[in-house]
């Protein structure tokens, strides 16, 4: 097995690519002032439940924020199927996706 392949699986097993797609979407829809304790905040959530990153889908961080309940300033105008838009095109010029 080849590192290239060792490193997807490592990838897949620990569903980095969804965890990084959710903590990406929850940036773009809530637009915090302080985005490195959001990103803190959002990862202590999950790291605080052994079994959250299996559930982790783009839009965990959409409708509830890291604390749970709706996120202060989250802006009521905004789609989040405009942000998974939005996401899927930043991912895919990123070379994140393939």
């Amino acid at each position: 097995m080849g590192e290239k392949e060792d490193s997807e699986k490592y990838l897949k097993r620990r569903r980095i690519r969804e965890l990084f797609q959710c903590l990406m979407a929850g940036i773009l829809f809530h637009k915090p002032d302080d985005h490195i304790a959001y990103l803190i905040a959002c990862l202590t959530k999950l790291h605080e439940d052994p079994l959250a990153i299996f559930n982790v889908r783009w839009n965990t961080f959409i409708e509830h924020g890291p604390g749970g309940g709706n996120m202060a300033g989250a802006g009521t105008d905004v789609n989040p199927d405009e942000i998974n838009m939005q996401l899927q095109t930043f991912l895919s010029g990123s070379g994140f996706l393939y």
